[in-house]
């Protein structure tokens, strides 16, 4: 008997026996001749000839959807096209309408052998008649650089490289601490911004892994902030999405809790997250939306989510005492937020007269060097309760 990283398809095995594969559907026109052509019932149910791709190296499985048409899924949730999945032991994956479970470290027969060619290779046991016209292509490049990346993540991961810093949030029209946003640094080579680390981690499925560790070392500082001080956490939307936030905010008081969803990645299904959100939201957690003003996208984005808090983004921001056109934004902004019953923060604030400017407009809280730096909690006496601009 053999063993290793598998997926099972009714009580078949193939076996992920490559570093990369294409999975897709049969194409007569490029030499692969599927068992068994899949005409499909319905739109619904067709594979793409490029569907999806699964990458298994040093232990860990990933699987990205190559923009196929119809999608592909794990656990029932679609994946953004954009993003890659770390495949867990147990997890369903779907393909048009071929199903299958993954199984980090499963036994299979010695019959069980993979056959190659420059096209493509099958599994020569009874897998390949049951997959009825799946083919799966071998694209294998070397792997080095995508297992260093593994490596550097887990790394990462396994030896605590990740500390979070802390950055006030202040109303603007009181002087007062309102907040704090948390923000990941990593003591990691080599040396790079943290956006950088993430998204590798991203990359190479372990993006909501990271994430989530950097959320529950922010979330064990809690209770160093005054109760009347919130914590905005990031995260992305699939992070957002994801049953293990539920459980790393259970116990908590959410109503202490700002979730703030990145915009940097594409939200897939906004119902589906919305539906993640809501009970946690109907028990206090508030919802944010950064970089206002950067986009359409993201116009869409606050449209669809209705946060309760919305970030100007630091482009608008800066130098908007000196610009007719950021103030005049910044204001309809502030009067759209009004309207909707959300609190707009201005990320960026770096001077007094921005500072001042955005006060006048209306905006209620912001963010950024003027007021204070990122740094450790507790906070500095200066900090809280004293206004924090008192003689400035």
């Amino acid at each position: 008997m053999a063993n290793g990283a598998a997926l099972i398809f009714g009580h078949q095995v193939f076996p992920l026996a490559r570093p990369r594969l294409v999975v897709g559907r049969g194409d007569k026109a490029a030499g692969r001749i599927p068992d068994l052509d899949l005409a499909p019932l319905d739109n619904e149910h067709v594979v793409s000839r490029q569907h999806a791709e699964i990458e298994h190296q040093a232990g860990i499985t990933i699987i990205r959807d190559l923009g196929s048409r119809n999608g592909t899924f794990v656990n029932d949730e679609r994946l953004d096209p954009s993003a890659a999945r770390h495949l867990k032991d147990g997890d369903s994956v779907r393909f048009g309408h071929i199903a299958f479970a993954y199984a980090a470290d499963h036994a299979w027969p010695d019959d069980v052998k993979v056959e190659s060619n420059e096209e493509t290779f099958v599994a020569s046991s009874l897998m390949m008649r049951a997959l009825k016209g799946i083919t799966v292509a071998d694209t294998s490049q070397p792997a080095e650089t995508w297992k260093a990346q593994v490596q550097r993540i887990q790394q990462v991961l396994n030896e605590g490289l990740i500390t979070m810093v802390f950055q006030p949030i202040v109303d603007l029209q009181h002087g007062y601490v309102a907040g704090v946003e948390s923000l990941s640094r990593l003591s990691a080579e080599p040396r790079r911004t943290p956006d950088l680390w993430f998204t590798e981690a991203k990359n190479v499925g372990l993006g909501v892994e990271m994430e989530l560790v950097a959320i529950k070392l922010a979330l064990a500082q809690l209770n160093q902030l005054p109760n009347t001080c919130y914590m905005s956490i990031n995260a992305s939307p699939e992070t957002a999405n994801s049953p293990d936030l539920v459980t790393a905010l259970r116990g908590l008081p959410l109503e202490r809790i700002v979730l703030e969803v990145t915009e940097h990645d594409a939200v897939t299904d906004y119902q589906a997250l919305l539906d993640a959100l809501r009970d946690m939201r109907a028990q206090g957690l508030r919802l944010a939306v950064d970089d206002m003003g950067s986009g359409y996208a993201n116009l869409r984005h606050i449209l669809q989510l209705a946060p309760d808090i919305i970030k100007l983004d630091v482009e608008l921001t800066r130098g908007i005492d000196l610009d007719t056109p950021r103030r005049a934004l910044a204001a309809s902004f502030a009067q759209f937020a009004k309207e909707i019953g959300a609190k707009i923060v201005a990320e960026g604030v770096e001077t007094e007269t921005e500072f001042n400017t955005l006060k006048d407009l209306g905006v209620q809280l912001g963010q950024g060097y003027y007021m204070a730096r990122p740094g450790p909690l507790p906070l500095p006496k200066a900090l809280t309760p004293a206004p924090v601009l008192a003689g400035r």
